[in-house]
């Protein structure tokens, strides 16, 4: 911050030497006024004044002594407001004694709500990702349970997520009454948190963190000066912790240099709005002259506290992409700063090349990535944008920099009809996918642009493209500049204002002298939707014309999956299988409202109902003839309304009956046509509650309703199971089958609690589908999670790992626990066991209780060596129910610490109960 006074009063002086100026008089100071300076230009009125340096401005500011009049009049109007609620100064204040910085902090449910709104709605929009979820959400977590004993600089992080949340609100809002009142709230709790932290004296990684967030986030509501020279305070707090050295030079571990980078880099980068914002160049070279390094290409996934050495960067769209953009975009601009000392002559040639090999990189960046959901959309469509922005910025920038340049050579239409086209892409509101992070254009307004588009309507206030001019103009100013008050911006709203209501007296002047039927260029407005058209989605990876039935796609995932899947595929017929007509009918309506067109097609289903579901049979057949893909979705949870042991029955047979019995009877029902189509689909919408690995590993937190997640290990085992029918059939062509899971996203399903947006969740399924054929394994279960394409582990450990030593059984260490215990009661339920084999359980009895309690769980890969031999669909219903016999073990043995719950696998003896299975290899079979 000193070294910018610094920098700023050494051009003052500079700037007064060249003429006495009245106190209370104007003379602004034009190009021809310095020669070796075209660009410097100060402003007096009275004690105040304003110095200009960003070339295009100055040179507006500069030939109109009428704008400069209005600029410097709102510098001298400002000193006599009355202080904004947003001013940034407060984090210097003093600490308030008898209230504990924990007093502001809301109620859990809000702040549990307004981390997940952070999550989806901010996370990347700031421009750089400064979290680390996996391990962030410990510190919040913590301190939304237990504010008062959380230290203060963690209170400090959580109060700029709040803000920057309800930031991001538009309202009226649900979640607050007053959303000013809360902002105001949360900005106490960041300034008093810093104040009894000392945080200027001691300064923390997570204080620094939380104030990069907060300065950022308040964009929206104060633009001015302070907030600039903050980030300039910002900047020495950051040198003081050694944030400006590579962490590896440090000695520090991999995981937190990591994350040290991705704080620095935003801090610097934040400083390259400067010219855009305030007039004045940004005086340092940071950004290249930092000797640290960038950021890897990865999700937060991909690294831990523990890691010894950090992966390796990632091809596809990860959580960082963006954040790589916008540090390609502002490195750039720097190197094509005019005065850039690294570069005494900028060429056209050196300022094309330099546009070239950004717009190259950044290209690249997003070479093989599908914009459907909301972050990746919002990347590829914002990076388009700022490309195109770089490049008539900086055009303009070195036109306006070559002596001999004139207005003529700037102003033409051409270029005029280039900065409506970005505009045009800057106001796009009808794109459903990118509604969550419309607040962001308050965030960083696009002055550089309008400004040149305003400076060309002064000048040309008539012709072909003027009335869609006006109409973008008016659209800028309604979406992000509305909230401007004054005092909380720079020198640019006023100057713009200024421009506004000069070009509209000149523009009132033309009207009366213009011909009515001159003629405009309103039916050529450019797509704002264009920067779509670069990323083909349908000629090398789809197979185009495919129809799809979906199950429960009327709300929820289903209905953001068919989304997903009609944007991607607009020549798709896409058929809802609905219980209800209205159902469908309102789904019709609102995807076609969103802007889906591909045909729809409705069918009333009834997953539940044998005659409902013969009866969309014969109605799919007869409409359509075949069946591409069948998205298995639908799905309800029947919560247990008592204790008594029929109720548990009846609701745990309804569940296992929804999800795992309906989902065979319709994929059985639906295969005629499904074996119609070229390359036959089946995908079961699971859960990653069906992974016994994630629940085993205690990743997942208990849950109350124990028959969903037993009945989505089922449908898992259900799906392998058709699969590997499916291989060893004679049948042709072959189904090829998938579970996905979509992940905890926002429903009505769990009372929209969930932190996804259905359309992330929505990826997995469209990652499959766009897949070439024979890349994914059929048989496997998927998820799209933190910007990766994965498996999920579902798996327990190898059947392998199991052996057996002298009388005892035993366990590679990796993958079960060994417990010495005194001998306990054991109650063996061998329902569903042949009573041949339970006949001599009594052995493992005896081992039990001379003191050694195993606790054994099955293995799926135990499955992998019985595909060759399983030819039958009833041998894949009957381990469906195995298998959710022993997720049930888990859950009961979770809520019954004091107990031991074992299942044994007996591996294929032969009993009665087998005898009906169509199983080659019987007479191989081990004797009970």
């Amino acid at each position: 911050m000193a070294g910018r006074i610094a920098s700023l009063e050494r051009s003052l002086a500079e700037a007064t030497t060249l003429g006495n100026l009245s106190s209370n008089s104007i003379k602004p100071r034009t190009i021809a006024d310095e020669q070796d300076s075209p660009k410097d230009l100060l402003l007096h009125k009275g004690s105040t004044g304003q110095y200009l340096n960003e070339i295009l401005v100055s040179r507006v500011v500069g030939e109109d002594e009428s704008i400069a009049t209005a600029l410097a009049t709102s510098q001298q109007e400002q000193r006599d407001l009355p202080s904004s609620p947003f001013d940034v100064m407060g984090i210097m204040s003093s600490p308030c004694h008898i209230q504990h910085p924990s007093a502001f902090h809301p109620g859990k449910a809000t702040a549990i709500e307004l981390w997940n709104i952070y999550l989806n709605n901010v996370e990347i929009i700031l421009g750089m990702k400064l979290t680390h979820i996996l391990t962030d959400e410990v510190t919040v977590y913590s301190t939304i349970d237990d504010p008062v004993t959380a230290k203060l600089d963690d209170l400090a992080f959580c109060y700029s997520i709040y803000f920057a949340a309800a930031v991001s609100l538009e309202e009226p809002t649900s979640l607050f009454l007053d959303k000013t009142l809360e902002l105001r709230r949360f900005k106490m709790g960041i300034e008093q948190a810093f104040s009894h932290g000392d945080f200027l004296n001691r300064p923390t990684l997570t204080g620094l963190r939380a104030l990069a967030i907060y300065l950022s986030a308040i964009r929206v509501h104060n633009r001015g000066k302070s907030v600039w020279i903050l980030d300039g305070l910002v900047i020495r707090i950051a040198q003081s912790i050694g944030l400006h050295k590579d962490g590896t030079k440090l000695g520090l571990p991999p995981f937190e240099s990591e994350l040290r980078r991705r704080l620095w880099w935003h801090i610097i980068t934040r400083d390259s709005r400067s010219g855009e914002d305030f007039g004045l160049e940004d005086p340092n070279d940071l950004l290249s002259t930092s000797d640290v390094k960038l950021p890897l290409n990865i999700n937060d996934a991909d690294i831990f506290p523990e890691m010894e050495e950090l992966p390796v960067e990632r091809a596809e769209w990860t959580c960082m992409t963006f954040s790589l953009v916008n540090f390609d975009l502002a490195r750039a601009m720097e190197k094509l700063k005019p005065g850039n000392a690294s570069v005494p002559i900028l060429s056209k040639e050196w300022r094309d090349k330099v546009v070239q090999e950004v717009y190259t990189k950044t290209k690249a960046r997003l070479e093989n990535y599908n914009p459907v959901t909301p972050h990746q959309r919002l990347t590829v469509h914002c990076t388009d944008y700022l490309l195109r922005k770089l490049d008539f910025v900086t055009n303009q920038q070195w036109l306006l920099s070559q002596k001999r340049g004139s207005d003529a050579s700037v102003l033409k239409e051409e270029t005029f009809v280039a900065a409506l086209n970005i505009l045009e892409a800057r106001t796009a509101g009808d794109d459903p996918f990118l509604a969550q992070f419309a607040w962001a254009r308050k965030v960083h307004p696009q002055y550089h642009v309008t400004l040149y588009v305003l400076w060309y309507l002064c000048t040309k206030p008539q012709g072909l493209h003027v009335e869609r001019a006006w109409l973008l103009i008016d659209s800028i100013f309604e979406q992000e500049m509305a909230l401007d008050i004054i005092g909380c911006t720079g020198a640019k709203p006023a100057v713009l204002k200024a421009l506004r209501t000069k070009a509209e007296t000149l523009r009132k002047k033309a009207e009366c002298n213009t011909d009515p039927a001159m003629p405009t260029d309103m039916e050529h407005i450019e797509d704002p939707l264009k920067f779509i058209e670069g990323f083909n989605f349908d000629d090398e990876v789809f197979e185009d014309g495919l129809i799809f039935l979906f199950t429960g796609a009327n709300r929820g995932i289903g209905y953001a999956i068919v989304q997903a899947i009609a944007t991607r595929l607009p020549s798709s017929t896409i058929v809802l299988g609905c219980r209800s007509k209205n159902a469908a009918k309102e789904a019709f309506e609102s995807l076609i409202d969103s802007g889906i067109k591909n045909k729809l097609g409705y069918v009333e289903l009834d997953i539940e109902n044998d005659a409902s579901i013969e009866a969309a049979v014969v109605s799919l057949d007869r409409e359509y003839g075949k069946l591409d893909v069948l998205i298995n979705n639908a799905g309800k949870v029947e919560r247990r309304p008592s204790d008594n042991l029929a109720d548990i029955r009846a609701a745990s047979n309804s569940c296992f009956n929804n999800l795992i019995t309906s989902n065979a009877v319709v994929t059985h029902a639906f295969g005629k046509l499904l074996r119609r189509s070229s390359e036959p689909r089946v995908i079961m919408i699971s859960s990653a509650r069906g992974s016994m690995a994630r629940t085993n590993n205690k990743e997942l937190p208990p849950v109350a309703n124990i028959d969903y997640c037993v009945s989505k290990v089922g449908l898992n085992m259900l799906m392998l199971h058709l699969q590997a029918a499916e291989n060893h059939s004679e049948d042709e062509p072959k189904i090829k089958f998938w579970a996905v899971s979509p992940g905890h996203c926002k429903t009505a399903f769990n009372g929209y609690r969930g932190r996804k947006d259905p359309l992330e969740g929505a990826e997995a399924v469209v990652r499959l589908l766009e897949s070439a054929k024979g890349d994914i394994e059929p048989g496997t279960f998927w998820e799209y999670e933190n910007g990766s394409f994965q498996q999920v582990p579902w798996q327990m450990f190898s059947s392998a790992s199991v052996t057996r030593k002298g009388n005892s059984l035993a366990i590679s260490p990796n993958h079960a626990r060994a417990l010495s215990v005194a001998p306990k009661p054991i109650l063996i339920s061998n329902a569903g066991v042949p009573a041949d084999v339970g006949a001599i359980v009594g052995f493992e009895e005896a081992e039990f209780r001379r003191g050694i309690e195993l606790r054994v769980i099955g293995s799926f890969n135990t499955l992998q060596s019985f595909r060759p031999f399983l030819t039958s669909n009833a041998y894949a219903r009957y381990t469906a129910i195995k298998a959710a016999t022993l997720k049930m073990c888990e859950y009961l043995q979770d809520d019954n610490p004091e107990w031991r719950f074992v299942q044994i696998q007996l591996g294929l003896v032969r009993v009665e109960l087998n005898e009906s299975f169509d199983i080659v290899g019987q007479d191989d079979r081990k004797s009970p």
